[in-house]
C-alpha cells in the first residue's frame, strides 16, 4: 500500500497512516445497487431507475466482480473470464477502459470507490441486491406458482 524510506519523516509518517486509514476504515455504507441477473442484465439505483452501463461488457465486468463476492481479482483471471480469445494487449486495454467506463458510471451514482485497485488485485465496493435471493425463496418455498415465477423473467 505505502512504505517509508529511512530517516522516517513525520509528515511522510502521518500521509501514510491516512492513506491506510483510508482502505482500513469503515466508510458508511451507500445505498445497494439492484441487478436484475436472469435474462437480460438490469441494473438499478437505490431509487429503482434503471442505470444504463455503456457497455455490454461493463454489465459482464459488473457481474463477474459481484459474483466473486468481495474475493479480489487479478487481471489476469479478468481478462481469462471476459476476454479468453483476445491477444493479451488487446485484453488488457480493454480491461481498462471497460474498468474506467463502469467506475465513472458508479461514481456518477454516488459511489465514491465502487472498484478497488490493491496489489494488482480488482475487488467490487458496492453493495448489490438481485433477483437471485427471489428465486432462492421461490426454490425453498414448498409450493409456488407460475405468476410468481414470471416475476425473475
Amino acid at each position: 500500500m505505502d512504505y517509508l524510506v529511512y530517516p522516517v519523516k513525520q509528515e511522510r509518517l502521518t500521509k501514510m497512516v491516512k492513506k491506510i486509514e483510508g482502505v482500513y476504515i469503515e466508510r458508511p455504507t451507500a445505498p445497494p445497487l439492484y441487478l436484475h441477473a436472469f435474462g437480460q442484465t438490469i441494473v438499478k439505483n437505490s431509487e429503482l431507475l434503471h442505470i444504463k452501463l455503456r457497455t455490454k461488457k461493463s454489465a459482464e465486468l459488473l457481474c463477474f466482480l459481484w459474483h466473486r463476492d468481495g474475493k479480489w481479482a487479478t487481471r489476469d483471471i479478468i481478462i481469462e473470464a471476459l476476454w479468453p480469445i483476445v491477444p493479451v494487449e488487446r485484453a488488457v486495454m480493454l480491461l481498462h477502459s471497460t474498468l474506467y467506463q463502469l467506475r465513472q458510471t458508479l461514481k456518477r451514482e454516488g459511489y465514491k470507490q465502487p472498484i478497488s485497485l490493491c496489489n494488482k488485485r480488482y475487488s467490487l465496493n458496492v453493495q448489490i441486491v438481485t433477483d437471485m435471493e427471489h428465486a432462492l425463496a421461490l426454490v425453498a418455498a414448498p409450493m409456488f406458482d407460475e405468476p410468481s415465477i414470471v416475476v425473475l423473467l
